[in-house]
């Protein structure tokens, strides 16, 4: 390789060289390998523009070694009221303080199905321990009687009983247990929704409507344009509402699309649509979020009109009229952490939707562990922000 590096300084005459022929290329033992193609490139202008869509940390401002910093100001002293006492409630059995009533009922159901839940696992233990029992001893009764001299010929069919009768006893036992779990996590599924609505949008919506069972209707995933190639939709709780004159709808639900050898996740978080129309405008807003975050992957081809550490936005020249000075203040008020993971805003005719990430602190629902009220505390007023931000949009439109 050095070889071919150095240049001659001194001009030699070319001597015509023989032409050989093209050896033929060896046939790769792979053969679904692709062959090398030249790519050609593509201009400066004409390449887009690379957006980093992950927040970038806050840089700490250093502190010269000799200078001390100012003292701090002692905080003015606030007085608590009374009301904000009384709806702090410790619900028994759980470490955690609950800041609304509607919390605190949520564990309060928590504990209610997991002492039904641990009773039948008891239970099923003492069952599946007598038939045990029963099985080992139409083993070993007829086996001491021979050896104590007792010709006992119905043996072999009493172990073979025993066996049926506990294969028989775990399955009714396992089908009865199933059901009767499932009949109470049912009940409590529906009451941590509903105290959770309750808390979430009781001073914001009306006509709140829908339950556990009630699911994502097929092809509104898709109808925001935030993300491509969704192949499977998983939602609960798919509940309707009505936010001063505008209907909408949210849903805790999870996209995923084909991987290369498995679904991959594309979203899981709650999904909300307010619909209302703007035709005069067309955006893609992403608020970005730390390295859990899964950030659309709709955002090729399209075209750039903002870029900041926190927030991209992607859209039309007309879009842009959508951006007032509140629509950026409403904006600039949503905070990603390790909670809520990221959020991406689409505003189009069809309406305007919110594809809130959150992570699974949040969205698991607790069984055996008492309820922690913080990533819902968290959710309560990102979700408050996106009223504000549709009372933003609604000023403009207004």
């Amino acid at each position: 390789m050095e070889d071919e590096k150095k240049v001659n300084p001194e001009p030699v005459e070319e001597k015509e060289q023989p032409v050989k022929e093209a050896e033929p290329e060896e046939e790769s033992d792979f053969s679904d390998e692709a062959k090398p193609v030249s790519v050609p490139e593509v201009p400066e202008e004409e390449k887009e523009p690379e957006v980093n869509l992950y927040a970038e940390p806050e840089e700490e401002t250093p502190v010269a070694a000799e200078e001390a910093p100012a003292p701090a100001e002692p905080a003015p002293k606030v007085e608590e009221k009374e009301d904000d006492e009384k709806d702090q409630k410790k619900v028994k059995g759980s470490k955690y303080i609950y800041p609304d009533p509607e919390l605190s009922a949520i564990e309060a159901a928590r504990q209610n199905f997991y002492r039904v839940y641990h009773k039948f696992n008891i239970v099923k233990w003492i069952v599946t321990g007598v038939l045990l029992v029963i099985m080992l001893a139409g083993w070993i009764v007829p086996s001491v009687l021979n050896k104590q001299g007792i010709n006992f010929n119905g043996g072999m069919y009493i172990s073979i009983g025993t066996i049926a009768l506990l294969i028989v006893g775990l399955i009714v036992m396992d089908v009865v247990y199933r059901r009767k779990i499932n009949v109470q996590m049912q009940t409590y599924f529906n009451e941590y929704y509903g105290h959770q609505g309750a808390y979430f949008y009781r001073d914001f919506v009306s006509d709140l409507k829908g339950t556990v069972d009630d699911k994502l209707p097929a092809g509104f995933a898709k109808e925001s344009g935030i993300y491509n190639d969704i192949a499977k939709v998983g939602s609960r709780a798919y509940q309707t509402f009505t936010y001063q004159h505008i209907p909408g709808f949210v849903v805790d639900c999870s996209f995923q699309k084909k991987g290369a050898k498995q679904l991959e996740t594309l979203f899981a978080g709650k999904y909300l649509k307010f619909d209302e129309s703007y035709t005069d405008g067309n955006l893609l807003i992403y608020c970005k979020g730390n390295k859990r975050a899964l950030p659309p992957n709709s955002l090729k081809g399209r075209n750039l009109l903002e870029d900041s550490k926190n927030v991209v936005i992607y859209g039309d020249a007309k879009g842009k009229a959508l951006l007032t000075k509140r629509v950026r203040e409403a904006l600039n008020q949503f905070d990603t952490n390790k909670t809520f993971l990221d959020l991406a805003i689409a505003i189009n005719s069809k309406g305007v939707y919110f594809a809130m990430g959150y992570e699974d602190d949040f969205m698991v629902l607790p069984l055996e562990k008492p309820f922690n009220p913080a990533p819902s505390v968290q959710a309560h007023n990102d979700i408050a922000k996106v009223f504000g931000f549709i009372d933003a949009l609604n000023e403009r439109q207004h």
